[in-house]
Formats: structure tokens, C-alpha cells, sequence
């Protein structure tokens, strides 16, 4: 997990960014940094209900090596968890149409530097609206 610029606590928005590849967690954890939105991240998805609990997370970012394994399983038991339903999914893929997923978002991987923050910045709004109201 990286630790924030700021107080996270302050920050408009918050993203878990979860993948094995270190290298993507980095790409994806600088590309955040540089738009002013604090991330956490994580290899896997064990310890990451904590994490969405306890940082207040608005956005989760599910990398393409986690896409192909359990996303359907993590992003359905985000849905059916009326405490987590609201948090907006960003699925990276490896190329379009490769997976069906419950994601709001699915981005191909080669995409990320292009629109990465703007669907984070878009969708995450909702997911920050919600859990400050």
C-alpha cells in the first residue's frame, strides 16, 4: 500500500487499486498521484473490505491480472453488500469484449494513460456524493 501525498481523510477522491503485477499497481498508483487522487494498493483482494471501510474508497480499480481470476466473484459481492453496493468498479482488461463483468467501467489496459482519470473523476463522484451525504 502507498502511503498518501495528504490526508487521504481530506481528499475528494480515494481508489483501491488492486493487481498482482507490481508494475501495474505503480503505473496505475502514479497516473492517480498526478491528478491529486489518493490510492491504496493491493495484490489481492484479501484485506480489501477493510481497506474500502476504513479510507472511505469511492472507486475500485481491478487490474488485468486479477480481471481474469475472481473479478466476477469480488465485483458480485460488492453489488450484493448494501455497505459497498454504491462503490463505482473500474475493470482493466487486456483487450475489449475479453470479459463480461458486473464493472461499471471496463477499460482496455492499453487505454489507461488516456482515460484513466477521467472515468475515475467522473464515476467517482457518485460513489463520493453517496458516502458523504
Amino acid at each position: 500500500m502507498s502511503a498518501p501525498l495528504s490526508d487521504p481523510q481530506n481528499s475528494a477522491l480515494r481508489a483501491l487499486v488492486l493487481d498482482e503485477r507490481a508494475e501495474i499497481r505503480e503505473r496505475i498508483r502514479r497516473l492517480l498521484a498526478e491528478a491529486g487522487i489518493h490510492s491504496y494498493e493491493l495484490s489481492t483482494t484479501l484485506g480489501s473490505t477493510s481497506i474500502m471501510t476504513r479510507r472511505n474508497i469511492d472507486v475500485v480499480i481491478v487490474g488485468p491480472e486479477l480481471a481474469g481470476k475472481n473479478a466476477t466473484r469480488f465485483v458480485q459481492m460488492l453489488r450484493n453488500n448494501p455497505s459497498r453496493a454504491h462503490l463505482k468498479v473500474v475493470l482493466l482488461v487486456g483487450e475489449a469484449g475479453e470479459l463480461e463483468h458486473e464493472a461499471d467501467v471496463v477499460l482496455e489496459e492499453r487505454d489507461l494513460e488516456r482515460s484513466l482519470i477521467s472515468v475515475v473523476r467522473s464515476i467517482g463522484r457518485s460513489s463520493a456524493e453517496y458516502l458523504r451525504s
